[in-house]
């Protein structure tokens, strides 16, 4: 018998029925006695994990935008995007710590 297993078999007796088995990592196995490590031992054929390719990814071309956006008495806002993070000088953005305002939901809504 060849165990193929990524960890060391083990020999098993089941509590309901007093069936033994051995116990691979891809396996289940009945068997009619108990093994010992020795003979277990003697079977296992190692089984090494495949390394994964190395993956190649993109790097995100993200970059720093300014908007200009007018408020509703007139006055000239910059709503600022950089790198997932968006800001704006008015004063509703200060006050609300950083919650959006309505300038930056209206550059977001475009």
């Amino acid at each position: 018998m060849i165990l193929e297993s990524y960890l060391p078999p083990v020999s098993f007796q089941s509590v309901v029925d007093d069936q033994w088995y051995i116990i691979t990592t891809k396996e289940w196995i009945k068997v009619d006695r108990k093994y010992n490590w020795d003979e277990i031992s003697s079977m296992w054929t190692k089984l090494v994990p495949k390394q994964p390719s190395p993956q190649i990814t993109k790097s995100l071309n993200i970059s720093k935008r300014t908007y200009k956006v007018e408020g509703s008495k007139g006055n000239v806002y910059d709503v600022k995007y950089d790198s997932g993070r968006w800001s704006c000088d008015c004063p509703a953005y200060s006050w609300s710590r950083g919650s959006e305002c309505k300038h930056i939901k209206s550059i977001r809504t475009k």
